[in-house]
C-alpha cells in the first residue's frame, strides 16, 4: 500500500519528498491523537492526555515523517484499527466488522504482518471481552471476509502476473532464509550473500526463488534448532534495539522501554483490559523474532509503550503525589 500511498502524493505533487513529508507528519500528528484516544478509552482521561502528549513529543516520532519508509503509514494504520477493534464491545454491529476488515485489509497490505489480525481481534473478544463463541466467531469470519475481498484485487493482480494465487507478496521465503543460514555471521540478522544467490536470481524466478527460500530456510530451522533458537534470542535484543545511533535518541528510548517494561508488567492486574494491546505488541515480537528482525520494525510499537508507560506514572501520581500537592500545594480558588 505504501507505493500507492508515494504515488498518489507524486501524482498529485509532483515528484517531491517534501509533500510525502509533510503528509507523513500530518498521519504522525494522528497518531498522537489516536493514542490518547486509546489511553483513554482503556485507562481513563488522565493516562489519554499523558500518552497523547508522549507520542506527540517522542523524539523518534517526531523525525520518523523525514523518511521515507512504511513505518509512518503503518503505525497510523494499526492504531486507527485498534482504535475501531475497542468499540466493538460496545457496539457490535456488522458495519462495524465491514469497516475493521477493510482497515485490516489496508494494514496488510502496508505490511504483510497485518494479514493475522481478525485472528488476535477473535482472541480479544473471547478472552478479553468474554464474548459468547458464536458471536466471537461471527465476527472474526465477517472480519476476514471483509479483509479478503480488500486484498483481493491485488490477489488477482499477483495472479494475473504470476500465474500462482499470492495474496499478497512472496517476500517471505528469501527473507526466513536469508536469516536462517550457515553463512550468517553472529553480529548479522540478516544476510543474502548464500549459495551463489546472485546466480540463483538469473536462474528463477520470483515464485521460484520465494520457494527455493521457504525450503532452505525451514530445513536450516529443523537441522539445526540450537542456532535457530539462538539466532531467535539474537533478534530478540536486535528488535528492541535503538533505531537510531545518536545519543538523545538512545536515551529516550531506553528510558520509555524501561518505564513501559514496568507498566507492561503492572497492568496484568487488569490484563483483560489491556488484552488488545498485548496480544498485538506480543504478535509483532514473535513474527519478527522467528523470522527476521530490524530495530525499526519495533517502531509501529511505540505508542503501545508510551500508553504502558503513561499508566504507572499516573498510578503514581495518584497514590503518591497528589495527596502531598492537595496538602502541601497551593490550593486553586
Amino acid at each position: 500500500m505504501y507505493p500507492f500511498f508515494l504515488a498518489g502524493v507524486y501524482t498529485i505533487f509532483g515528484h517531491d519528498h517534501t509533500a510525502v513529508r509533510t503528509l507523513q507528519a500530518i498521519l504522525g500528528a494522528l497518531v498522537a491523537v489516536l493514542t490518547a484516544l486509546i489511553a483513554t478509552k482503556l485507562a481513563g482521561r488522565q493516562t489519554g492526555i499523558v500518552a497523547g502528549f508522549g507520542t506527540a513529543v517522542y523524539p523518534l516520532l517526531l523525525v520518523l515523517p523525514q523518511s521515507i519508509m512504511t513505518e509512518s503509514l503503518y503505525t497510523f494504520l494499526l492504531m486507527l484499527l485498534l482504535w475501531c477493534m475497542s468499540f466493538y464491545k460496545e457496539n457490535s454491529h456488522v458495519g462495524l466488522l465491514v469497516w475493521l476488515g477493510f482497515l485490516a485489509g489496508i494494514t496488510a497490505l502496508t505490511r504483510p504482518v497485518g494479514i493475522l489480525f481478525p485472528l488476535m481481534f477473535g482472541i480479544w473478544l473471547a478472552v478479553g471481552s468474554q464474548m459468547p463463541w458464536k458471536k466471537t466467531l461471527y465476527a472474526v469470519c465477517m472480519m476476514s471476509l471483509f479483509l479478503g475481498v480488500t486484498i483481493l484485487p491485488w490477489t488477482v493482480r499477483n495472479y494475473r502476473i504470476h500465474h500462482k494465487i499470492i495474496p499478497i507478496a512472496t517476500e517471505g521465503g528469501m527473507t526466513i532464509w536469508g536469516a536462517n543460514n550457515l553463512m550468517l555471521k553472529p553480529n548479522e540478522s540478516r544476510t543474502l550473500e548464500i549459495d551463489n544467490l546472485a546466480e540463483r536470481f538469473d536462474k528463477y524466478d520470483e515464485i521460484e526463488l520465494d520457494r527455493l527460500g521457504w525450503k532452505n530456510g525451514l530445513a536450516f530451522v529443523l537441522s539445526h534448532p540450537e542456532k535457530y533458537i539462538a539466532r531467535c534470542v539474537t533478534r530478540l535484543f536486535v528488535f528492541w534495539n535503538s533505531y537510531l545511533p545518536f545519543y538523545k535518541y538512545r536515551v529516550t528510548w531506553w528510558v520509555l522501554l524501561s518505564v513501559g517494561g514496568v507498566g507492561i508488567i503492572w497492568a496484568l492486574s487488569e490484563w483483560r483490559n489491556y488484552l488488545i494491546l498485548y496480544l498485538c505488541m506480543l504478535w509483532h515480537i514473535a513474527l519478527y523474532v522467528t523470522l527476521h528482525a530490524e530495530p525499526r520494525f519495533h517502531i509501529p510499537l511505540i505508542p503501545l509503550l508510551i500508553i504502558f508507560a503513561a499508566w504507572p506514572l499516573c498510578r503514581l501520581y495518584d497514590k503518591k503525589f497528589q495527596p502531598i500537592w492537595k496538602r502541601y500545594g497551593p490550593q486553586l480558588p
